[in-house]
Protein backbone atom coordinates (compact mmCIF):
# COMPACT_ATOMS: atom_id res chain seq x y z
CA UNK A 1 0.00 0.00 0.00
CA UNK A 2 1.22 3.41 -0.83
CA UNK A 3 2.35 5.79 2.33
CA UNK A 4 3.39 8.73 1.51
CA UNK A 5 3.78 9.34 5.43
CA UNK A 6 6.47 7.57 6.02
CA UNK A 7 9.54 8.92 7.22
CA UNK A 8 12.96 8.58 6.17
CA UNK A 9 15.36 6.98 8.49
CA UNK A 10 17.25 10.87 8.78
CA UNK A 11 14.01 12.38 9.83
CA UNK A 12 13.63 9.91 12.62
CA UNK A 13 17.05 9.82 14.13
CA UNK A 14 16.78 13.69 14.27
CA UNK A 15 12.99 13.74 15.66
CA UNK A 16 14.75 11.64 18.51
CA UNK A 17 17.59 14.59 19.05
CA UNK A 18 15.12 16.71 19.24
CA UNK A 19 12.50 15.69 22.27
CA UNK A 20 14.96 17.56 25.17
CA UNK A 21 14.82 20.84 22.64
CA UNK A 22 11.55 20.95 21.77
CA UNK A 23 10.11 19.45 25.48
CA UNK A 24 12.42 22.57 26.99
CA UNK A 25 10.53 24.75 24.60
CA UNK A 26 6.97 23.65 26.01
CA UNK A 27 7.97 24.96 29.36
CA UNK A 28 6.88 23.50 32.73
CA UNK A 29 3.81 21.34 31.19
CA UNK A 30 5.60 19.43 28.29
CA UNK A 31 9.00 18.68 30.59
CA UNK A 32 6.16 17.00 33.17
CA UNK A 33 4.60 15.59 30.27
CA UNK A 34 7.79 13.99 29.41
CA UNK A 35 7.94 12.45 33.03
CA UNK A 36 10.70 10.09 33.62
CA UNK A 37 12.17 10.41 30.16
CA UNK A 38 14.22 13.53 31.53
CA UNK A 39 13.37 13.56 35.36
CA UNK A 40 14.47 9.90 36.85
CA UNK A 41 11.94 8.09 39.14
CA UNK A 42 14.18 6.77 41.91
CA UNK A 43 14.58 3.31 42.92
CA UNK A 44 11.74 2.37 45.61
CA UNK A 45 9.66 5.80 44.55
CA UNK A 46 6.56 5.16 44.79
CA UNK A 47 4.09 6.91 41.43
CA UNK A 48 2.74 8.89 43.82
CA UNK A 49 5.20 9.82 45.60
CA UNK A 50 6.88 10.68 41.76
CA UNK A 51 4.36 12.31 40.52
CA UNK A 52 3.93 14.52 43.65
CA UNK A 53 7.70 15.36 42.86
CA UNK A 54 6.80 16.00 39.35
CA UNK A 55 4.18 18.57 40.33
CA UNK A 56 6.31 20.16 42.50
CA UNK A 57 8.88 20.88 39.46
CA UNK A 58 9.03 24.38 37.92
CA UNK A 59 11.67 24.80 34.70
CA UNK A 60 14.31 27.60 34.42
CA UNK A 61 13.42 27.88 31.33
CA UNK A 62 17.07 28.96 30.21
CA UNK A 63 17.33 27.34 26.80
CA UNK A 64 14.14 28.88 25.58
CA UNK A 65 14.93 32.35 26.64
CA UNK A 66 19.10 32.20 25.12
CA UNK A 67 16.60 31.32 21.76
CA UNK A 68 14.88 34.22 22.06
CA UNK A 69 18.05 36.33 23.37
CA UNK A 70 19.55 35.23 20.31
CA UNK A 71 16.59 35.48 17.80
CA UNK A 72 16.18 39.38 19.13
CA UNK A 73 19.86 40.26 18.77
CA UNK A 74 19.36 39.46 14.75
CA UNK A 75 16.05 40.97 14.22
CA UNK A 76 15.03 43.21 16.63
CA UNK A 77 15.98 45.63 13.95
CA UNK A 78 14.10 44.80 10.93
CA UNK A 79 15.50 43.42 7.97
CA UNK A 80 16.10 45.96 5.04
CA UNK A 81 16.72 45.40 0.95
CA UNK A 82 19.43 46.97 -1.11
CA UNK A 83 17.68 49.61 -3.19
CA UNK A 84 17.96 47.81 -6.53
CA UNK A 85 16.04 44.41 -5.48
CA UNK A 86 12.97 44.58 -7.28
CA UNK A 87 9.67 46.29 -6.56
CA UNK A 88 7.21 43.62 -6.99
CA UNK A 89 9.00 41.43 -4.52
CA UNK A 90 9.17 44.11 -2.04
CA UNK A 91 5.93 44.80 -2.27
CA UNK A 92 5.27 41.08 -0.90
CA UNK A 93 6.94 41.92 2.20
CA UNK A 94 4.70 42.99 4.18
CA UNK A 95 2.67 39.56 4.42
CA UNK A 96 5.30 37.45 3.13
CA UNK A 97 3.66 34.42 4.03
CA UNK A 98 -0.24 35.03 3.42
CA UNK A 99 -0.84 35.17 7.68
CA UNK A 100 -0.03 38.46 8.00
CA UNK A 101 3.87 38.05 9.17
CA UNK A 102 6.20 40.61 7.63
CA UNK A 103 9.33 39.50 6.41
CA UNK A 104 11.52 40.77 9.90
CA UNK A 105 8.77 38.33 12.01
CA UNK A 106 8.82 35.53 9.44
CA UNK A 107 12.46 35.33 9.32
CA UNK A 108 13.13 35.55 12.70
CA UNK A 109 10.94 32.32 13.46
CA UNK A 110 12.42 31.25 10.77
CA UNK A 111 16.14 31.53 12.36
CA UNK A 112 15.01 30.80 16.04
CA UNK A 113 13.75 27.26 14.92
CA UNK A 114 16.79 26.39 12.63
CA UNK A 115 18.88 27.35 15.53
CA UNK A 116 16.87 24.66 17.93
CA UNK A 117 16.38 22.10 15.19
CA UNK A 118 19.74 22.46 13.53
CA UNK A 119 18.09 23.33 10.17
CA UNK A 120 15.28 24.88 8.67
CA UNK A 121 13.34 25.15 5.44
CA UNK A 122 11.47 27.57 3.11
CA UNK A 123 9.30 26.35 0.39
CA UNK A 124 8.00 29.58 -2.00
CA UNK A 125 4.79 28.11 -2.95
CA UNK A 126 2.17 29.83 -5.28
CA UNK A 127 -1.97 29.15 -4.39
CA UNK A 128 -2.91 26.56 -7.10
CA UNK A 129 -4.02 27.94 -10.29
CA UNK A 130 -8.04 28.08 -10.96
CA UNK A 131 -9.74 25.16 -12.66
CA UNK A 132 -12.62 24.46 -15.06
CA UNK A 133 -15.77 22.63 -14.91
CA UNK A 134 -13.49 19.59 -15.99
CA UNK A 135 -11.21 20.16 -13.11
CA UNK A 136 -7.99 21.09 -15.38
CA UNK A 137 -5.98 24.36 -14.71
CA UNK A 138 -6.47 27.10 -16.44
CA UNK A 139 -3.40 29.63 -17.39
CA UNK A 140 -3.73 32.71 -16.19
CA UNK A 141 -1.82 35.98 -16.80
CA UNK A 142 -0.03 38.40 -14.68
CA UNK A 143 -3.61 40.57 -14.78
CA UNK A 144 -5.26 37.83 -13.51
CA UNK A 145 -3.44 36.70 -10.89
CA UNK A 146 -3.05 40.64 -9.69
CA UNK A 147 -6.70 40.31 -9.67
CA UNK A 148 -7.14 37.11 -8.18
CA UNK A 149 -4.50 37.55 -5.22
CA UNK A 150 -2.13 34.60 -6.97
CA UNK A 151 1.62 35.35 -5.96
CA UNK A 152 4.47 33.54 -4.57
CA UNK A 153 4.94 33.77 -0.57
CA UNK A 154 7.20 31.75 1.70
CA UNK A 155 6.32 28.60 4.06
CA UNK A 156 8.13 28.05 6.66
CA UNK A 157 9.05 24.43 6.71
CA UNK A 158 10.38 22.90 10.16
CA UNK A 159 12.86 20.89 10.39
CA UNK A 160 10.25 17.78 11.56
CA UNK A 161 8.07 18.77 8.96
CA UNK A 162 10.35 17.42 5.84
CA UNK A 163 9.68 13.85 6.47
CA UNK A 164 11.71 12.12 2.82
CA UNK A 165 13.26 13.78 0.08
CA UNK A 166 14.95 12.48 -3.04
CA UNK A 167 17.88 13.41 -5.29
CA UNK A 168 18.99 12.93 -8.15
CA UNK A 169 23.33 12.04 -9.49
CA UNK A 170 23.86 15.66 -9.70
CA UNK A 171 22.15 16.26 -5.79
CA UNK A 172 18.96 18.16 -7.44
CA UNK A 173 16.28 17.71 -5.62
CA UNK A 174 13.59 15.16 -7.38
CA UNK A 175 11.46 14.76 -4.41
CA UNK A 176 10.10 16.35 -1.16
CA UNK A 177 7.20 15.13 1.24
CA UNK A 178 6.24 17.69 3.57
CA UNK A 179 3.80 16.73 6.74
CA UNK A 180 1.21 19.59 7.03
CA UNK A 181 -1.83 20.37 9.53
CA UNK A 182 -4.66 22.09 7.87
CA UNK A 183 -7.44 23.68 9.63
CA UNK A 184 -11.10 22.96 8.46
CA UNK A 185 -15.01 23.82 9.21
CA UNK A 186 -16.65 21.15 11.41
CA UNK A 187 -19.86 21.92 11.75
CA UNK A 188 -21.28 25.22 12.09
CA UNK A 189 -18.54 26.76 14.66
CA UNK A 190 -16.00 24.59 15.24
CA UNK A 191 -12.86 23.31 13.29
CA UNK A 192 -10.73 20.56 13.12
CA UNK A 193 -6.95 19.80 12.43
CA UNK A 194 -6.66 17.63 9.75
CA UNK A 195 -3.14 15.56 8.65
CA UNK A 196 -2.28 15.97 5.23
CA UNK A 197 1.61 15.11 3.47
CA UNK A 198 2.36 17.65 0.37
CA UNK A 199 4.28 15.58 -2.48
CA UNK A 200 6.46 18.40 -4.77
CA UNK A 201 8.40 17.25 -7.79
CA UNK A 202 9.84 19.49 -10.19
CA UNK A 203 6.86 21.54 -11.80
CA UNK A 204 3.92 19.72 -9.89
CA UNK A 205 2.35 18.87 -6.43
CA UNK A 206 0.40 16.38 -5.03
CA UNK A 207 -1.44 16.77 -1.78
CA UNK A 208 -1.97 12.87 0.01
CA UNK A 209 -4.84 12.60 2.77
CA UNK A 210 -6.01 9.11 4.69
CA UNK A 211 -9.42 8.09 3.66
CA UNK A 212 -12.42 6.32 5.80
CA UNK A 213 -10.39 3.14 5.28
CA UNK A 214 -7.24 4.66 6.44
CA UNK A 215 -5.80 4.41 3.19
CA UNK A 216 -3.87 7.24 1.56
CA UNK A 217 -4.79 8.52 -1.84
CA UNK A 218 -4.15 11.93 -3.50
CA UNK A 219 -6.63 14.91 -2.88
CA UNK A 220 -5.41 17.44 -5.30
CA UNK A 221 -2.60 18.19 -7.38
CA UNK A 222 -1.77 21.01 -9.82
CA UNK A 223 1.11 22.47 -11.30
CA UNK A 224 4.15 25.17 -10.12
CA UNK A 225 5.49 27.75 -11.91
CA UNK A 226 9.32 26.83 -11.91
CA UNK A 227 10.42 23.42 -13.50
CA UNK A 228 12.08 22.95 -10.24
CA UNK A 229 11.11 22.54 -5.60
CA UNK A 230 11.58 25.87 -4.31
CA UNK A 231 13.09 24.54 -1.60
CA UNK A 232 16.35 27.08 0.53
CA UNK A 233 17.32 25.58 3.36
CA UNK A 234 19.74 26.93 6.55
CA UNK A 235 22.02 24.88 8.54
CA UNK A 236 22.92 26.29 11.91
CA UNK A 237 24.47 22.57 13.30
CA UNK A 238 26.76 20.23 12.26
CA UNK A 239 25.50 18.85 9.00
CA UNK A 240 24.29 15.08 9.30
CA UNK A 241 22.85 14.05 6.20
CA UNK A 242 21.48 16.36 3.15
CA UNK A 243 18.76 17.97 4.75
CA UNK A 244 20.05 17.24 8.77
CA UNK A 245 22.02 18.42 11.28
CA UNK A 246 23.16 17.91 14.75
CA UNK A 247 20.90 21.01 16.60
CA UNK A 248 24.11 23.23 17.99
CA UNK A 249 22.59 24.05 21.38
CA UNK A 250 22.76 20.48 22.59
CA UNK A 251 24.68 21.14 25.24
CA UNK A 252 23.07 24.09 26.59
CA UNK A 253 19.73 21.97 26.18
CA UNK A 254 21.63 19.34 28.35
CA UNK A 255 22.52 21.63 30.90
CA UNK A 256 18.88 23.10 31.19
CA UNK A 257 18.13 19.52 31.95
CA UNK A 258 20.28 19.10 34.43
CA UNK A 259 18.95 22.08 36.26
CA UNK A 260 15.28 20.55 35.76
CA UNK A 261 16.34 17.52 37.88
CA UNK A 262 18.55 19.75 40.44
CA UNK A 263 15.72 22.49 40.94
CA UNK A 264 13.30 19.53 41.15
CA UNK A 265 15.52 17.90 44.04
CA UNK A 266 15.54 21.22 45.68
CA UNK A 267 12.32 21.71 46.02
CA UNK A 268 11.57 18.42 48.00
CA UNK A 269 14.32 18.83 49.99
CA UNK A 270 12.60 22.33 50.70
CA UNK A 271 9.03 20.46 51.26
CA UNK A 272 10.46 17.74 53.15
CA UNK A 273 12.40 19.73 55.66
CA UNK A 274 9.20 22.55 55.70
CA UNK A 275 7.17 19.64 57.21
CA UNK A 276 7.41 19.76 60.93
CA UNK A 277 8.43 16.52 62.13
CA UNK A 278 7.50 15.91 66.17
CA UNK A 279 9.28 13.42 68.02
CA UNK A 280 7.95 12.22 71.57
CA UNK A 281 9.63 9.46 74.29
CA UNK A 282 8.21 7.97 77.19
CA UNK A 283 4.39 10.00 77.28
CA UNK A 284 1.60 9.36 79.06
CA UNK A 285 -1.58 8.17 76.75
CA UNK A 286 -4.78 8.74 78.09
CA UNK A 287 -7.58 6.00 79.19
CA UNK A 288 -8.38 4.86 75.26
CA UNK A 289 -4.15 3.92 74.98
CA UNK A 290 -4.40 7.39 72.33
CA UNK A 291 -2.04 10.51 72.85
CA UNK A 292 -3.76 13.79 71.00
CA UNK A 293 -2.09 16.40 69.89
CA UNK A 294 -3.93 19.60 70.26
CA UNK A 295 -3.60 23.41 71.29
CA UNK A 296 -6.12 22.64 73.74
CA UNK A 297 -4.90 19.42 74.98
CA UNK A 298 -2.10 18.48 77.62
CA UNK A 299 0.71 16.05 76.76
CA UNK A 300 2.62 14.35 80.17
CA UNK A 301 4.90 11.93 81.14
CA UNK A 302 5.66 10.95 84.53
CA UNK A 303 9.48 9.53 83.20
CA UNK A 304 12.48 11.67 83.65
CA UNK A 305 13.68 11.35 80.01
CA UNK A 306 10.51 12.44 78.90
CA UNK A 307 10.33 14.33 75.89
CA UNK A 308 8.45 15.72 73.29
CA UNK A 309 9.70 18.33 70.78
CA UNK A 310 9.98 19.23 67.15
CA UNK A 311 12.81 17.98 64.65
CA UNK A 312 14.41 19.93 62.12
CA UNK A 313 16.73 19.46 59.00
CA UNK A 314 20.00 21.27 59.98
CA UNK A 315 19.72 22.67 56.09
CA UNK A 316 23.34 21.90 54.83
CA UNK A 317 21.94 19.99 51.55
CA UNK A 318 19.81 22.75 51.08
CA UNK A 319 22.41 25.41 50.87
CA UNK A 320 24.45 22.87 48.61
CA UNK A 321 21.46 22.83 46.31
CA UNK A 322 21.01 26.57 45.57
CA UNK A 323 24.98 26.24 45.19
CA UNK A 324 24.54 23.62 42.45
CA UNK A 325 21.47 25.58 41.11
CA UNK A 326 23.45 28.74 40.94
CA UNK A 327 26.40 27.56 39.26
CA UNK A 328 24.18 25.34 36.33
CA UNK A 329 22.83 28.70 35.42
CA UNK A 330 26.06 30.57 35.39
CA UNK A 331 27.29 27.81 33.20
CA UNK A 332 24.10 28.28 30.47
CA UNK A 333 24.85 32.44 30.91
CA UNK A 334 28.41 32.01 29.84
CA UNK A 335 27.00 28.77 26.94
CA UNK A 336 24.90 32.10 25.78
CA UNK A 337 27.23 34.70 26.09
CA UNK A 338 29.68 32.29 24.04
CA UNK A 339 27.59 32.24 21.08
CA UNK A 340 27.29 35.81 20.65
CA UNK A 341 30.45 37.03 21.80
CA UNK A 342 34.02 36.95 19.32
CA UNK A 343 36.06 33.67 19.48
CA UNK A 344 38.66 35.95 18.79
CA UNK A 345 41.40 35.87 21.68
CA UNK A 346 44.09 38.62 21.96
CA UNK A 347 43.85 42.40 21.99
CA UNK A 348 41.36 43.50 19.30
CA UNK A 349 43.27 47.20 18.17
CA UNK A 350 40.92 50.22 17.27
CA UNK A 351 41.87 49.82 13.00
CA UNK A 352 40.51 45.59 13.25
CA UNK A 353 37.67 46.77 14.91
CA UNK A 354 36.82 49.66 12.65
CA UNK A 355 37.47 46.85 9.69
CA UNK A 356 35.89 44.00 11.24
CA UNK A 357 32.80 45.50 13.57
CA UNK A 358 34.30 43.11 15.76
CA UNK A 359 32.48 40.39 15.02
CA UNK A 360 34.24 37.84 13.28
CA UNK A 361 33.85 34.19 13.93
CA UNK A 362 30.94 34.27 16.52
CA UNK A 363 28.65 32.01 15.96
CA UNK A 364 25.74 34.23 16.15
CA UNK A 365 27.28 36.02 13.03
CA UNK A 366 27.50 33.67 10.86
CA UNK A 367 24.49 32.39 10.98
CA UNK A 368 22.78 35.25 10.74
CA UNK A 369 24.72 35.76 7.86
CA UNK A 370 23.83 32.35 6.48
CA UNK A 371 19.96 33.15 7.03
CA UNK A 372 20.60 35.93 5.15
CA UNK A 373 21.66 33.99 2.20
CA UNK A 374 18.73 31.35 2.44
CA UNK A 375 16.21 34.55 2.77
CA UNK A 376 18.00 36.18 -0.71
CA UNK A 377 17.96 32.51 -2.20
CA UNK A 378 14.38 31.92 -1.53
CA UNK A 379 13.79 35.57 -2.93
CA UNK A 380 15.45 34.68 -5.94
CA UNK A 381 12.46 32.15 -6.40
CA UNK A 382 10.24 34.94 -6.03
CA UNK A 383 11.87 36.94 -8.51
CA UNK A 384 11.83 33.49 -11.19
CA UNK A 385 8.16 33.66 -10.59
CA UNK A 386 7.54 37.00 -10.88
CA UNK A 387 9.66 37.33 -14.05
CA UNK A 388 11.58 39.45 -12.75
CA UNK A 389 15.58 39.17 -12.58
CA UNK A 390 16.72 38.33 -9.40
CA UNK A 391 19.10 41.08 -7.90
CA UNK A 392 19.43 43.39 -4.76
CA UNK A 393 17.93 41.29 -1.54
CA UNK A 394 17.26 41.04 2.07
CA UNK A 395 20.12 42.40 4.31
CA UNK A 396 19.93 41.25 8.26
CA UNK A 397 21.53 42.77 10.96
CA UNK A 398 24.63 41.45 12.38
CA UNK A 399 25.45 44.56 14.91
CA UNK A 400 24.96 42.80 18.01
CA UNK A 401 25.55 44.55 20.97
CA UNK A 402 27.18 42.40 23.05
CA UNK A 403 29.39 41.23 20.55
CA UNK A 404 30.78 45.06 19.96
CA UNK A 405 31.24 45.48 23.95
CA UNK A 406 32.70 42.32 24.51
CA UNK A 407 36.68 43.98 24.89
CA UNK A 408 35.24 47.30 26.19
CA UNK A 409 33.35 45.66 29.07
CA UNK A 410 36.50 43.42 30.36
CA UNK A 411 39.00 46.44 30.39
CA UNK A 412 35.84 48.24 32.33
CA UNK A 413 35.88 45.14 34.92
CA UNK A 414 39.96 45.32 35.05
CA UNK A 415 40.01 49.13 35.43
CA UNK A 416 37.24 49.28 38.11
CA UNK A 417 39.22 45.92 40.03
CA UNK A 418 42.23 48.22 39.88
CA UNK A 419 40.11 51.14 41.21
CA UNK A 420 40.77 52.95 38.27
CA UNK A 421 37.27 54.21 38.37
CA UNK A 422 34.50 54.15 40.82
CA UNK A 423 31.53 52.39 41.35
CA UNK A 424 29.61 54.86 39.44
CA UNK A 425 31.09 54.80 36.41
CA UNK A 426 31.31 51.55 35.88
CA UNK A 427 27.77 51.07 36.12
CA UNK A 428 26.73 53.96 33.58
CA UNK A 429 29.12 52.60 30.96
CA UNK A 430 27.50 49.15 31.82
CA UNK A 431 24.74 50.25 31.33
CA UNK A 432 25.21 52.38 28.36
CA UNK A 433 26.70 48.98 26.18
CA UNK A 434 23.47 47.02 27.40
CA UNK A 435 25.37 44.53 29.52
CA UNK A 436 23.02 45.61 32.59
CA UNK A 437 19.76 46.52 32.80
CA UNK A 438 18.49 49.79 34.06
CA UNK A 439 16.99 48.95 37.29
CA UNK A 440 19.85 46.79 38.17
CA UNK A 441 21.08 47.34 41.73
CA UNK A 442 24.51 48.85 41.38
CA UNK A 443 25.86 47.75 44.34
CA UNK A 444 25.00 43.98 44.01
CA UNK A 445 26.41 44.36 40.19
CA UNK A 446 29.88 46.09 42.03
CA UNK A 447 30.03 43.24 44.42
CA UNK A 448 29.62 40.30 41.73
CA UNK A 449 32.69 41.90 40.08
CA UNK A 450 34.75 42.70 42.87
CA UNK A 451 34.68 39.14 44.30
CA UNK A 452 37.95 36.88 42.51
CA UNK A 453 37.19 34.50 39.96
CA UNK A 454 33.70 35.23 39.42
CA UNK A 455 33.56 39.20 37.86
CA UNK A 456 32.16 38.12 34.33
CA UNK A 457 30.46 34.98 34.93
CA UNK A 458 28.07 36.40 37.42
CA UNK A 459 27.27 39.46 34.88
CA UNK A 460 26.88 36.81 32.73
CA UNK A 461 23.83 35.39 34.57
CA UNK A 462 21.80 38.92 33.31
CA UNK A 463 21.88 36.88 30.42
CA UNK A 464 19.31 34.59 31.38
CA UNK A 465 17.80 36.23 34.43
CA UNK A 466 16.41 39.32 32.78
CA UNK A 467 18.45 41.32 34.85
CA UNK A 468 20.12 42.46 32.17
CA UNK A 469 19.53 44.46 29.14
CA UNK A 470 19.05 41.86 26.59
Amino acid sequence: MTDPSKSSKEHDELMQALELPHALMGGTKAMRDAGTKFLPQEKNESDDDYKAKLDRSFLFGGYERTISILGGEVFDKPVTFQEDTPEGVTNLMDNIDLLNRNVTRFARDFFEWAIINGTGHIFVDVQPLPKDKMGNEEKTTKEQDKKLGRRPYFVHVPAGNLIGFKLDSNKNLTQIRLREIVKEDDGDFQTKDVEQIRVVYPGRWEVWRENDKKEWEIHGSGTTPLKKILLATLFTGKKVSEFTARPPLTGLAELNQHHWVSSSDQNNILHACRVPILFGKLLDADDDGKIIISPNNLIHSQAEDGDLKYVEHAGKAIGDGWKDLDRIEALMSLWGLDLIMNDRSGVITATERALTGAKTGSFLNATAMECQDVLNTAIGFMCEILGEKPKGGAVVNTDFSLALQNFDTNVLITAFKARGIDRGTLITELKRRGVIGENADPVEIAAAIANEGGSFGDIGKSFLTGTGGM
